[in-house]
């Protein structure tokens, strides 16, 4: 996983600045004579650290789960509102994430589609129209308005803290929330991602994105860390009968 700068800010050395003799230029200056004896001690040269910001250390414990996890499965429910169309859809399924790459996403409601993935390819199934897309993982996230959605970024949280700026807010009362809040380095105001981590293990449990006047709100629930996934349910084959799309950018 890529290093992050912004947490990996340690101790810095603080060099004391060292003042030049200046030699005489006298015709008479006597000779200077040195005696023999021990070399002189070089400066100390002390450490000082310098202590880490609150959000910085809350972006540090989010890295330290993030490297310790292998797999996880949850549920999710997630809602987007288009608030120019006044639109509102809410979907629900599974999410099944295997480090470093494979992440396998069902929505049962409102309609039945399978998103596979390896961060390479990706195929994305609906098999009431018994139709199968496959193209770039790449191609695909250059097409979603976004960029990326609220769940599609598990084993990815230096990469997005290297392209965001990153400011945390302390939870409101016991028990609450800390929100992580992202944004764009390069194009401020693109969109706002607010991550919402329990305040005991710094676990993302939901996503807040703002793209315009859209916003999509994902919740996990019965999440399970490294349970043990098999590799084989990131396999995809598409059914037989299934109508392949092949989409290049």
């Amino acid at each position: 996983m890529k290093a992050l700068a912004m947490t990996a800010l340690a101790a810095c050395l603080a060099c004391p600045a060292m003042a030049a003799d200046k030699a005489a230029d006298k015709k008479d200056a006597a000779p200077v004579v040195k005696e023999a004896g021990a070399a002189p001690k070089a400066p100390e040269v002390k450490k000082s650290t310098a202590p880490l910001s609150y959000s910085e250390e809350v972006l540090a414990k989010l890295m330290e789960w993030d490297e310790a996890l292998v797999s996880l499965k949850s549920g999710f429910t997630q809602t987007v509102l288009f608030a120019d169309a006044g639109l509102e859809q809410t979907i629900e399924g599974t999410l099944s994430y295997l480090k470093p790459d494979k992440l396998r996403i069902e929505h049962s409601s409102p309609a039945r589609q399978v998103i596979v993935t390896d961060k390479k390819d990706i195929w994305i199934h609906k098999p009431e129209d018994a139709q199968a897309v496959r193209t770039k993982w790449e191609d695909w996230k250059n097409l979603q308005s976004s960029g990326f959605s609220g769940i599609m970024d598990f084993g990815n949280y230096s990469e997005l803290a290297e392209k965001n700026k990153v400011t945390a807010v302390p939870p409101k009362e016991p028990g609450g929330m800390i929100r992580l809040i992202l944004t764009p380095r390069d194009r401020s105001g693109l969109y706002t991602l607010t991550l919402s981590l329990s305040a005991t293990d710094y676990f993302p449990v939901a996503a807040d994105l703002v793209v315009e006047s859209t916003k999509v709100s994902t919740v996990l629930k019965g999440t399970e860390r490294n349970a043990g996934l098999d590799g084989k349910l990131f396999d995809f084959t598409p059914p037989k009968g299934t109508e392949i799309i092949n989409f290049k950018k």
